[in-house]
């Protein structure tokens, strides 16, 4: 399994709070231009809302916005721009014309997404079967998300799409001057009646069953994708990150309110110093989606844990890693393979007995063979503390 370590080169997104709790502030970075396109009037309110974000934790950014993706990943191509927000199509090709690139980070509504194909009711179909002689609607042609991968699957499950009429809005404009490229110039069009079927994220399809229940009772859901990665930011396989030149990464998950986590807490900061000289650089993990950024700055500041502490409320990461229970620590070699897994050491049992002195050092044992260029001597161990509530539910 090959974790994404790029997702902390963007720490911004997911930094619960400072680089090293009760230390100094850290001094501020060069300017990080990011990359993006103007796909509507509000492109500008997000990124301006990304900056103040990135600077309140000390990753200065400033923004580029394109009228297309090609433009864009031409820019960062040339080195315009050093991190480009980037289509599933748009990161693709870049990497294709690049030769190699880097994955950053995916916001947590962008992983596993799902789209869902929605019917007019009066429009007689049941089944995929039915769509033949109807009339679907698909926005930009060249979208990954709304028309690409949608198609990729629906052909998989036997639509022949020779036999449905397909109504493009791939180069209409709406009425600001917009392309009518999004699932919401889709769904305007199948309210219009200009088409018996769509494709709307599955995201848009719970919202407007919220919101606007009239407008969502015209229609029904026949089918949903399989989940594919949205949205990414897309760097150059040249740009530096905070482990570039490391012998290992080190995720250490936490629990605030775990008692076995906090009492390991003095041992995370100990092995976080004695190692960072060696090489090795460490991450503390969230998985709880209840423990906002302010919670878990205040934890690692009232347990002076020395590494940055990160989010991941929909447990991505924690998936990838294949953690269950909190204290967990996973060792990763820097191109992200799972080289440990497991406990710090063997002071609790799984009847929550606690020895005061251990007998065997997993974690510290596992780090002491990877500088020395061997395999660790176990791989994985069973952590014992406490289970991780459910992901946040952002579909």
């Amino acid at each position: 399994m090959r974790v994404l370590l790029s997702l902390f080169a963007a720490g911004a997104l997911l930094a619960a709070g400072p680089a090293a709790a009760g230390e100094k502030e850290p001094v501020k970075t060069s300017v990080l231009k990011v990359g993006a396109v103007a796909y509507s009037p509000d492109s500008v309110n997000v990124f301006r809302g990304m900056r103040h974000y990135f600077a309140k934790n000390n990753k200065p950014i400033e923004f580029v916005l394109y009228s297309t993706y090609d433009l864009l990943n031409d820019a960062l191509e040339k080195g315009q721009v050093d991190v480009a927000w980037n289509s599933p199509l748009g990161h693709a090709k870049f990497h294709l014309k690049a030769g190699d690139s880097q994955a950053l980070v995916m916001r947590d509504v962008d992983v596993d997404y799902r789209v869902k194909l929605v019917v007019r009711k009066d429009a007689d179909v049941a089944t995929l079967a039915d769509l033949a002689g109807k009339a679907m609607v698909f926005g930009s042609c060249d979208s990954a998300d709304a028309t690409v991968l949608p198609v990729h699957f629906l052909k998989k499950d036997g639509v022949d799409f020779g036999k449905v009429k397909i109504v493009s809005l791939h180069n209409e404009v709406d009425e600001v001057g917009c392309p009518c490229h999004s699932q919401n110039h889709v769904l305007a069009a199948l309210l219009k009646g200009r088409g018996q079927a769509g494709i709307l994220s599955a995201g848009l399809w719970k919202k407007l069953q919220a919101d606007k229940p009239d407008q969502a009772a015209h229609f029904k859901e026949v089918w949903t994708s399989p989940p594919f990665s949205h949205c990414v930011f897309t760097a150059r396989k040249d740009l530096a990150a905070d482990w570039k030149g490391q012998k290992a990464v080190v995720l250490i998950f936490l629990g605030t309110d775990c008692p076995v986590s906090n009492f390991y807490a003095p041992e995370h900061a100990r092995l976080a110093k004695v190692f960072a000289e060696k090489g090795v650089v460490f991450y503390g993990i969230h998985a709880d989606p209840d423990v906002t950024a302010a919670a878990a700055a205040r934890h690692a500041a009232d347990y002076r844990l020395p590494f940055p502490v990160l989010l991941d409320p929909a447990q991505a990461v924690t998936r990838q890693t294949g953690v269950r229970v909190v204290p967990s620590a996973v060792v990763l070699s820097p191109d992200g393979q799972v080289l440990y897994r497991g406990r710090v050491d063997d002071r609790y049992n799984a009847a929550g007995v606690r020895r005061e002195v251990p007998t065997t050092h997993e974690l510290e044992d596992a780090l002491k063979a990877v500088l020395a260029g061997k395999a660790p001597p176990v791989a994985e161990t069973k952590a014992f503390g406490c289970p991780l509530p459910e992901p946040a539910k952002s579909r």
